[in-house]
């Protein structure tokens, strides 16, 4: 992305957003779907609007008047002869139409259902923005969660580790069993095993948030926004439930599509209506002189 301010090894919750919305191919068909819709609302609001035309041609021509039977003999030594070609010559004409539709319930239905189109294309889109948004924070939130686990669990490795260390200096300084240090050893090796299956999650959690973020994989890929628990109270359930039939992008999209049916079936029904126009013509012709002469 042109001008974009990132370093290859540090990532923050916003930069990861807008990158997943910049690349994400489901956000970008949802625009296009909307550019869409808006060039059908436009194509349907041309059928009520004013339609002009206008034609300019200029014809020359010329006429073999042998060619239509005309053959003219003079007598010999008259000092006259009748041209057997006439022309060239032109004409041109200006022509102008214009049409208006005065009603029209079919095309109004259309353009009505059109509108809906669209505004149910945007709401989609904002919709698919939002689980963009959500997935990738989501994914964000994760990888910051395996990299906190990852971070615990190496000071579980390294407690594990004096713990250890402790009892094989005991075994020697002989105030300790044998027992004791082998006990103390497989607890090591199994904070290990764990670490490293930790560290394992944590590079599929990195390579799934680079995949939505259309990033290549980076294995130093480093999330440089700390995150921290904040309490909050849980909403009031009803408010929640208002809130969300308002609000919810899909939900008012659905609706959009329900009010786009509506129109299109009261636009099939209408056809059986009449329907009143406008049209209007002018033309001018203008013919220029005719010169003759005789063919050779």
């Amino acid at each position: 992305i042109a001008g974009a301010q990132f370093s290859e090894k540090e990532l923050t919750l916003a930069e990861a957003v807008r990158r997943g919305l910049a690349t994400n191919l489901g956000a970008i068909t949802a625009d296009d779907s909307t550019r869409e819709a808006r060039a059908e609302r436009l194509q349907a609001m041309s059928a009520l609007l004013p339609n002009v035309s206008g034609q300019v041609t200029d014809t020359v021509a010329q006429v073999n008047l042998a060619a239509y039977g005309f053959q003219f003999k003079t007598p010999p030594g008259s000092g006259f002869s009748i041209p057997t070609i006439v022309g060239p010559f032109n004409y041109t004409q200006v022509q102008g139409a214009v049409s208006q539709s005065i009603f029209d319930p079919v095309a109004i239905r259309n353009w009505r259902a059109s509108k809906q189109g669209e505004r149910a294309a945007a709401l989609s889109a904002r919709d698919a923005r939002e689980l963009v948004t959500e997935a990738v924070a989501g994914s964000y939130l994760q990888t910051a969660a395996s990299e906190a686990r990852v971070a615990a669990q190496h000071a579980q490795v390294e407690n594990a580790r004096s713990i250890y260390n402790q009892a094989v200096v005991r075994k020697e300084a002989g105030t300790n069993a044998r027992i004791d240090v082998t006990r103390s050893f497989v607890e090591l090796q199994r904070e290990e095993q764990r670490l490293n299956a930790l560290e394992s999650d944590l590079r599929k959690q990195k390579m799934a948030l680079e995949a939505l973020i259309g990033l290549p994989f980076d294995p130093n890929l480093r999330l440089a926004q700390v995150l921290q628990f904040r309490e909050t109270a849980p909403p009031d359930m009803d408010a929640a439930l208002r809130q969300a039939f308002a609000q919810r992008a899909d939900l008012r999209a659905a609706e959009a599509q329900v009010h786009q049916a509506e129109e299109a079936l009261r636009a099939a029904h209408a056809e059986r209506w009449p329907s009143a126009s406008l049209n209007g013509d002018y033309g001018a012709l203008e013919i220029g002189r005719a010169s003759c002469r005789e063919r050779v």
